[in-house]
C-alpha cells in the first residue's frame, strides 16, 4: 500500500466516506425504500484504483457510465450519477483516499454533482436559454447532464478550477454571512 496505512483502515474509510458523502438528503424521494444504503454500498465497493488510473477524461467517463448503469437498477439515472459524483468528490477531498488511489490525477475529469440547487446556480451563471430546463433529478438524462457538465467545465476553467469544485461556491452562495 503506497500510503503505508493499514488496509483495513482504508477499507473502513471508504465505507465511512460513502455514508458521509451520500446522506439522506442527497437521495430523498429518489426511489424505493433502501436506495440510500444501496447507493452507499455500491460506492464503497467501487474500484477506486481503476478510477484513479484513468488515462484521460473519456476513459474516466466510460467508467462513470458503467458504474451509473450498474446502480441505475436501484435508482434513477440522475440519482445514481449524483451519488457516484458525491462519493468520488469526497474521496478526492479525503487526504488518505486521494493519495492511496491517486485521485488527484483524475480531478480534472470529475463531474460536479448535479441537483436542483447546482442546476439553478449553473443556469444563473449561464443566463437565458443557454442550458436546458432542469428536469428534476429523477428525470435527468445523460444528454441533459452532459450539457450541464460541459457548461460547468467551461465556467470552472475561467476561475482556474476543476468543475467538481464549483458546487462549493454554488451551495454556499447566500448561506454564508460575511
Amino acid at each position: 500500500m503506497a500510503s503505508g496505512l493499514n488496509r483495513h483502515f482504508i477499507e473502513q474509510l471508504r465505507t465511512f466516506t460513502s455514508f458521509e458523502a451520500i446522506g439522506p438528503s442527497a437521495l430523498r424521494s429518489q426511489g424505493r425504500a433502501g436506495v440510500l444504503r444501496v447507493a452507499q454500498d455500491h460506492c464503497a465497493s467501487l474500484d477506486l484504483r481503476s478510477f484513479g488510473a484513468a488515462a484521460n477524461e473519456a476513459k474516466y467517463l466510460e467508467m462513470m457510465d458503467k458504474a451509473t448503469k450498474k446502480l441505475e437498477g436501484s435508482l434513477y439515472w440522475g440519482s445514481a450519477r449524483k451519488a457516484l459524483n458525491l462519493y468520488l468528490r469526497s474521496c478526492l477531498y479525503n487526504h488518505y483516499l486521494r493519495r492511496e488511489f491517486r485521485l488527484r490525477q483524475v480531478e480534472p475529469f470529475m463531474e460536479i454533482p448535479l441537483d436542483s440547487i447546482v442546476a439553478r446556480g449553473l443556469r444563473r451563471m449561464a443566463g437565458r436559454r443557454i442550458l436546458p430546463q432542469w428536469p428534476n433529478l429523477k428525470w435527468l438524462t445523460p444528454e441533459v447532464s452532459k450539457e450541464y457538465q460541459e457548461f460547468a467545465k467551461r465556467e470552472a476553467r475561467k476561475v482556474g478550477l476543476a468543475r467538481v469544485h464549483l458546487d462549493v461556491f454554488i451551495w454556499t452562495e447566500g448561506r454564508v454571512s460575511k
